[in-house]
């Protein structure tokens, strides 16, 4: 029987190294238009600070906008496959913090949730990786939340940021929020002040991964503890 209790994982800059953007990434290969999607960013970085939900909301729907118009959701589970096989290449990619702790919550019960503001399918195609370099083993089982996109429709389903990733999970286990809320015992990420806010704001144990970006961050406000991973 399936546990009710989660272990709530960012994956970028929480189980990647500090600094790795898969959504930028991927989005940079794919967009039919380099120097509007630049544009867009430049936009984006300037405006963020006053509506952080809203404008990257937009720049979100902008980038999808941008893509091929026949990608469809198998396409870009499989690009993003193979950048997540070339990127574990490289020393340090997976924080080894991050797997340590992935085992010891599965060791105690846990389910574990892999909570990305990146699309949905770039968080599946991260599992199968780890999976088939033997990271972790095949028979975990590990279920994820992402920025959901209809792709015949290129428009978002769900924006999964801040809040958005308590919903994130509820439409992937099938929890009311308020379950999901109180099933929460340890949560993870690298940016408590904006998309991974939600899910260390309910963590029983909330752990802020230390990075540059975040050093101003004062932890108590969550009631959380760093990780020098």
């Amino acid at each position: 029987m399936m546990t009710d209790k989660l272990a709530v994982f960012d994956i970028d800059g929480t189980i990647s190294s500090e600094g790795r953007d898969s959504w930028y990434e991927l989005t940079e290969k794919l967009v039919t238009d380099s120097d509007l999607f630049q544009r867009a960013l430049i936009n984006w970085k300037e405006k963020k600070a006053s509506d952080p939900y809203g404008e990257s909301l937009t720049m979100m729907e902008t980038a999808i906008s941008l893509f091929p118009e026949a990608t469809t959701s198998n396409d870009f589970k499989s690009f993003a496959t193979q950048c997540f096989s070339d990127w574990i290449k490289e020393i340090g990619f997976i924080r080894d913090g991050a797997i340590q702790a992935i085992h010891r919550n599965l060791d105690n019960g846990n389910r574990i949730v892999f909570a990305t503001t990146s699309y949905k399918e770039a968080g599946e195609a991260l599992v199968d990786v780890l999976k088939m370099k033997k990271v972790i083993s095949n028979e975990v089982s590990i279920d994820v939340t992402g920025t959901e996109v209809n792709w015949s429709q290129k428009k978002l389903d769900h924006f999964n940021m801040g809040d958005g990733k308590l919903e994130g999970v509820s439409r992937v286990l099938g929890m009311g929020l308020s379950q999901v809320k109180e099933s929460i015992e340890e949560s993870f990420g690298d940016d408590p002040s904006g998309n991974d806010s939600g899910i260390l704001k309910y963590g029983k144990k909330a752990f802020i991964i230390s990075t540059k970006k975040n050093q101003e961050f004062n932890e108590s406000l969550l009631n959380a503890e760093r990780l020098q991973w």
